[in-house]
Parts: C-alpha cells; structure tokens; sequence
C-alpha cells in the first residue's frame, strides 16, 4: 500500500515517477489523484512502449535549429510514460506535459528567435516501434499542436484552462 504525504488515498499499484531537480521522486499519478485531478480508473503500468532520448534535443550544438529540454531526462521519460497510459495520442504521436510536485511547469525551450519556454512535448516513432521526443512551440507549426480531444483531456482533469486551451487549439502562443 502506498501513502502519500499523509493522505487518506490509498492505492496499490505500479507507478510511474516524476523526478524534480533535486532528485525527489513522486509517482505521478498519485500527485494527480491528491490534486483530484485524475480518476482513480486510470493506473499507470509498467513500460509497453520502448523510448530512446534524442541526444539531438540535450545538446547546446543543435540549439539553434532543434527545440532543447530543460528537464531531466528521467523527467523527460516519465512525460513519455504519462501520455502513452493517459492515451494521449493523436497524428501517430503520443502528447506530454511536465507535471511536478508543483503542478504543471515548462520542459524546454524553442530555438532562436523565440527561445520561449515550452510546455507541451511531442513524441513520435520510427519504423521499428521506438519511440523519441522533443519539446514543441505549438503556435509555429499545425503539426505541433494535440487534438482538441487531448486538450479537452488535459481541461477536464484541470490541467489547463479554456482560454489555455481555445489559444492552443488556434495556434496561438501561450504560457501554461
């Protein structure tokens, strides 16, 4: 059994962890379900999905034309795993958020000339079934925008707001 920071949940299962910068590990859907924002249905399993970090998105020499991650790269895993069980695919990629103890926080940064902090995450696979992501700027491209049904997904268990999520289904910029 697991309890949480002194919670009355409950849960037993398998998890899935996020990990802060200062090496604090928190299963990620405990964190959502104390917040209420996930049902308890939904019970994140062990990895059926392979993942490989693209080097390209961690290395200061690609900056200037791949979008970089500012989190680490268990975090950037456990975003992976988060939306492969949340289900939260569209166009053949899988869609992530960076969900912290503090709640939801920016994952990496654009290229230049923006060099904005980004907060959704893209992952996509190749020939083989492996899978990699990066961090995309939402507003420059259709293609690195979810579907309105992953948005509403994310609104629903209140991890962004309507204007958030009516300006990321139009393809405007916006900080979460």
């Amino acid at each position: 059994m697991v309890n949480l920071l002194n919670s009355h949940v409950r849960l037993q299962s398998s998890f899935f962890y996020q990990v802060d910068l200062r090496g604090n590990r928190y299963p990620v859907y405990l964190l959502l379900l104390n917040a209420g924002l996930m049902p308890p249905p939904l019970q994140l399993k062990e990895r059926a999905v392979p993942y490989t970090p693209n080097p390209q998105h961690r290395n200061g020499g690609y900056a200037a034309v791949k979008s970089q991650w500012s989190i680490s790269q268990p975090e950037e895993v456990a975003c992976f795993d988060l939306a492969v069980q949340a289900e939260w695919a569209f166009r053949n990629s899988f869609w992530g958020l960076h969900i912290g103890a503090a709640g939801l926080g920016p994952l990496g940064v654009a290229p230049p000339p923006s060099s904005c902090q980004l907060h959704i995450a893209k992952f996509v696979g190749d020939a083989i079934g492996n899978w990699h992501g990066y961090p995309v700027a939402h507003w420059l491209s259709p293609y690195d925008k979810p579907s309105e049904t992953i948005l509403s997904s994310w609104f629903e268990l209140g991890l962004i707001s309507k204007p958030k999520m009516a300006k990321i289904h139009r393809g405007k910029q916006c900080a979460l």
